[in-house]
């Protein structure tokens, strides 16, 4: 009869029989960690961006709008950019949510690293595909805080000048 190595014997068997591989390895609770990290990112720029989005376009900034148009269509593809990578990120997510813990076999070893290039290369996507609407974006609303500046420094130039000419009439 025929030797075969440890090796050998160990991918003759089942990937559930399989003794676990080494050292505790947690990779699991890592990827799970990358899904909230990639998530937690994305959320954060969307609730940045809407905040001052929501800000600029009440009735008092809106007329510093210099293209509302512009500013809607731009807002609107992020906001498809932005559901479209939450999406994206929940459908990697699912295929291991319900792993924790050490990686047991090869296979899992390897899911675990696919997964986490999955995580990546959508991350990378969403950042390229949004990074110049961003941009047009925080254009939009550097300009907006420019003129708000502008006015409350003329109120402020208006009022000393009111002042003086109350002060000089008494």
């Amino acid at each position: 009869m025929k030797k075969i190595s440890k090796m050998q014997a160990r991918l003759n068997q089942k990937p559930e029989e399989r003794e676990p591989l080494g050292k505790p390895n947690k990779m699991w609770d890592s990827l799970n960690d990358t899904f909230i990290t990639v998530s937690s990112e994305v959320d954060r720029i969307g609730l940045v961006l809407f905040n001052f989005v929501s800000v600029i376009t009440t009735e008092e900034y809106k007329p510093l709008i210099t293209n509302p148009d512009v500013l809607a269509i731009l807002i609107n593809k992020f906001s498809e950019d932005f559901t479209k990578h939450k999406e994206v990120i929940n459908s990697i997510h699912a295929k291991h949510a319900n792993r924790k813990g050490n990686s047991k076999t090869e296979d899992e070893h390897m899911t675990v690293i696919s997964l986490h290039q999955e995580y990546m290369e959508a991350n990378e996507i969403f950042m390229t595909n949004t990074q110049p609407t961003i941009n047009e974006i925080s254009t939009e609303i550097e300009k907006v805080q420019n003129l708000i500046k502008e006015k409350e420094q003329q109120k402020q130039k208006d009022s000393l000048i009111d002042n003086n000419v109350i002060e000089e009439g008494k």
